[in-house]
């Protein structure tokens, strides 16, 4: 038990007080009692300094007091427990919330505390009105998710705008079929940037508008360069041989005679009639033997011989005559300008060859005249550029059904340069708005779970389940509404003021409503019921413990007085 205080310095009027030995010890019931300001409200909250061991309103407080069980100072601990009841116990205990439609009351320090930490989550949670742009996390969370939406309707809509752009530009089934989600998983398969130039572009959109075509017969020119050869050499032969017969000088100086006369010696000779068949005189047995020493079988074999070579190269002619290029029209449009140069130059070496084998034609043919001359000829058909030409245009035949061959896979391959060109196009923008959409995701995860490095930044989840614990506490704490509202008429001497269990305290009601405008003597009432309930609490035995209460009748009315004096 406390027998005196020794010293108080530096706690308000007390700044340098020392007991005087003209004071009584206390006792097991004190009272102390003086004029308004003489500094009792001050000497309770000295009291409540040693509760709590410490002073907040004076830190440099300093006392020395007497126990029965020794002195105590600042820098003891007091061991005994303490419950005081002052202006401080009623502000720290008693707390009147009327944020909400219906006026809540708080009772008790920590309720009070827990209800002001409710307060701030919901400030946190829904924001505070009175605070430009301080609108909470629920909103903020909101308007996250509003942009989030946004930002991934806008990446969708570039997706869905590539995507028709790609059907435009491809054909084929694939092209009716292509959507949105076609171009969003090309795109995930794409590594890197593949833009096109100009012209590549081109190059595809003509390789996927154009139609597949059929195979083109190569220029077949089979043997024709060992017919050739073969020709040139016989015609060489040829103009080596020569007949011996008896010459007739007018049929030899006279090539259209001799062959007029042969004519005629041949069908005399088949026919054996007695007269000219032109004059109709008869003919001498001297002139016919004459002809026929002159027209001899070395002579008719060897006509016969360049009979057969004409007809070869006759044949010869007809045949590389024959040989034509194939129409450009049937060609792949990109092959047609550069097969058109290789049908020029096979063109004019088809004629400079027909020419070469005609000049050695009438060569030969001029032979039959000249059986009897040794002709000092070269005979050179130039067959190399030709073959050269027939290959030069095969070669692009080649390249035209090679075309045709992998049609399907260059159409395929033009498609996926194109797609992969269009996708490329909008990568910047896809890659600004992935990282915009993973910053808004990461803002919305540290909304809704907090921050797992900072355990001072908590998500909405943890917020609003510390809100329902902390009503839970003041639910479970707080006293009973009813041992309240009897404690309170019996302070009152009335019934008029009942309190009733709300969400995070009490409502309290005048005669069945809610109570507003409470007077300082019902507070002061409420907050007194409340200290003496808490004077049951299992943590203090009132046996052994220490009881100050600093003017529980301010603000009373009379009629109020004498039942507080009894309670």
């Amino acid at each position: 038990m406390i027998t005196k205080i020794e010293k108080i310095k530096n706690h308000g009027i007390f700044s340098d007080y020392k007991w005087d030995s003209s004071l009584p010890e206390f006792k097991r019931f004190n009272l102390i009692y003086g004029w308004n300001g003489s500094g009792k409200t001050t000497l309770s909250q000295l009291f409540a300094s040693l509760e709590k061991n410490k002073s907040e309103i004076y830190p440099r407080l300093e006392y020395n007091i007497q126990t029965n069980a020794g002195n105590v100072t600042q820098d003891d601990v007091f061991t005994k427990k303490i419950k005081v009841f002052n202006q401080d116990y009623i502000s720290e205990n008693i707390d009147l919330s009327s944020g909400t439609a219906n006026s809540i009351f708080i009772l008790g320090k920590e309720n009070k505390e827990l209800a002001e930490t409710i307060k701030q989550d919901e400030i946190i949670l829904y924001g505070n009105s009175g605070k430009k742009d301080d609108y909470g996390k629920i909103k903020e969370l909101e308007q996250k998710k509003g942009e989030l939406k946004r930002k991934e309707t806008e990446k969708g809509g570039r997706f869905t705008n590539v995507a028709r752009i790609i059907s435009a530009n491809i054909s084929g089934i694939s092209a009716r079929n292509y959507r949105k989600n076609n171009a969003e998983a090309a795109f995930a398969k794409l590594r890197a940037k593949q833009l096109l130039t100009n012209d590549e572009i081109e190059q595809c959109l003509r390789a996927l508008k154009q139609e597949e075509r059929p195979h083109i017969s190569e220029i077949e020119i089979g043997t024709i360069e060992k017919e050739i050869n073969s020709i040139a050499q016989k015609s060489q032969n040829i103009m080596q041989r020569t007949v011996k017969n008896v010459i007739i000088e007018r049929l030899k100086d006279h090539p259209d005679i001799s062959k007029w006369v042969e004519q005629g010696f041949e069908l005399h000779s088949k026919n054996n009639p007695s007269n000219c068949e032109f004059c109709n005189q008869p003919y001498t047995q001297k002139r016919f033997s004459e002809l026929h020493a002159y027209f001899n079988d070395d002579y008719q074999k060897l006509k016969e011989d360049i009979k057969v070579l004409v007809v070869e190269i006759e044949q010869l002619h007809t045949n590389i005559k024959n040989l034509n290029s194939p129409d450009k029209a049937n060609f792949y449009g990109e092959l047609q300008t550069n097969y058109s140069f290789k049908v020029e130059e096979f063109t004019k070496c088809k004629n400079d060859l027909l020419e070469n084998i005609s000049k050695i034609k009438k060569t030969v043919e001029n032979k039959s005249t000249k059986t009897s001359t040794l002709w000092d000829v070269i005979v050179n058909i130039n067959v190399k550029s030709f073959i050269s030409a027939v290959d030069k245009v095969n070669k692009e035949i080649l390249t035209h059904n090679t075309k045709t061959n992998n049609f399907l896979r260059a159409n395929k391959e033009a498609t996926t340069k194109l797609e992969a060109h269009y996708l490329s196009e909008i990568i910047d923008d896809i890659e600004h708005l992935e990282a915009e959409i993973n910053n808004i995701q990461e803002e919305i995860i540290l909304l809704e779970n907090g921050n797992p490095e900072d355990s001072t930044d908590v998500g909405i989840a943890q917020i609003e389940q510390r809100i329902i614990d902390n009503r839970n506490k003041i639910a479970k704490s707080g006293p009973a509404c009813e041992e309240i509202n009897n404690q309170l008429k019996t302070f009152l001497g009335r019934n008029e003021l009942t309190f009733e269990v709300a969400n995070e305290g009490y409502t309290i009601k005048r005669n069945g409503k809610i109570a507003k405008n409470l007077s300082e003597g019902e507070k002061t009432a409420i907050a007194f019921v409340y200290f003496t309930i808490h004077l049951k609490d299992q943590d203090f035995d009132l046996k052994d413990g220490i009881v100050v209460i600093d003017d529980p009748i301010s603000s009373l009315d009379a009629n109020s007085l004498f039942q507080a004096f009894a309670f």
